[in-house]
């Protein structure tokens, strides 16, 4: 079972307990997984000489475990696998 508890998400699996800081889980689902995450991606839209400039300031990991349980515990699988490095 995987919730988000106090800015972690935890892991049981058999009883076994592991958790993650949120920001660690976001961080690798953006840099290994930025397409398939994209609606749940912050962005920072900045002016830059006329132009917009649009920065990842970070994503919604909660938002797309309620809207995609299933896509979000195979990513989340996957990156608990390597603990999130």
């Amino acid at each position: 079972m995987i919730e988000c508890i106090h800015n972690k998400w935890v892991l049981t699996i058999n009883d076994e307990v592991e958790s993650y800081d949120t920001f660690l889980v976001e961080c690798w689902m953006i840099y290994n997984h930025f397409d398939e995450i994209t609606p749940y991606i912050i962005y920072d839209i900045l002016p830059f000489n006329g132009c917009i400039e649009k920065d990842v300031v970070g994503m919604n990991s909660q938002e797309f475990n309620f809207h995609e349980p299933t896509k979000f515990l195979i990513l989340f699988m996957l990156g608990h696998e390597t603990k999130f490095l």
